[in-house]
């Protein structure tokens, strides 16, 4: 029967071998992460609204609003969100840094098109309307936050060298007398 030290120096052993796989594993994601941070959003083919529909959004998170037509121009686009004291206009267009997102494909090749964004509206929208020449359709896709993405790939990227150091010292700490 092996004694207390001898378990307790072999379960120290196999946690740091364990932390090489999960430093790999950590490191992979953060820099994952950090790569897609400024990648568009993906954008459902369902629901779509109709050009003037009022799109109720269940809860008052962040959205974005892409509309669909062969001859659409966003900045003919007009987005409102009605509230009680009337309809407060959308800013239209992507937000400073993100213009890359003008356009986006959907997964059935439909090219989309950035009309505005709720996100810039103090506590939330809980539906908007938008109209313009050459608008067929208008779909919704959260709002992505490219700077709490890199923040989370931070610390992620963070956490993976705590495991590396964990992972060394447990495996210098427990190796055999005399190595």
């Amino acid at each position: 029967m092996t004694s207390d030290p001898t378990r307790l120096r072999s379960a120290a052993r196999l946690l740091g071998w364990l932390a090489v796989p999960a430093t790999l594993l950590l490191l992979g994601t953060g820099l994952a992460l950090l790569a897609s941070a400024e990648d568009p959003p993906y954008v459902d083919a369902e629901p779509s609204f109709a050009a003037g529909d009022v799109m109720d959004f269940p809860n008052a998170r962040d959205r974005i609003l892409w509309g669909t037509g062969p001859d659409l121009a966003a900045e003919d686009v007009t987005c409102v969100h009605p509230g009680p004291d009337g309809d407060g206009e959308l800013e239209a267009g992507p937000p400073p840094g993100q213009e890359a997102w003008s356009t986006v494909t959907d997964d059935e090749g439909v090219e989309l098109t950035y009309l505005a964004s709720t996100a810039e509206v103090l506590g939330g929208v809980p539906r908007a309307r938008c109209e313009g020449p050459g608008l067929e359709s208008v779909r919704i896709s959260p709002a992505p936050d490219p700077a709490s993405k890199r923040r989370t790939g931070t610390g992620v990227l963070a956490a993976s060298g705590v495991a590396l150091v964990a992972g060394v010292t447990a495996l210098r700490a427990t190796r055999a007398p005399g190595r």
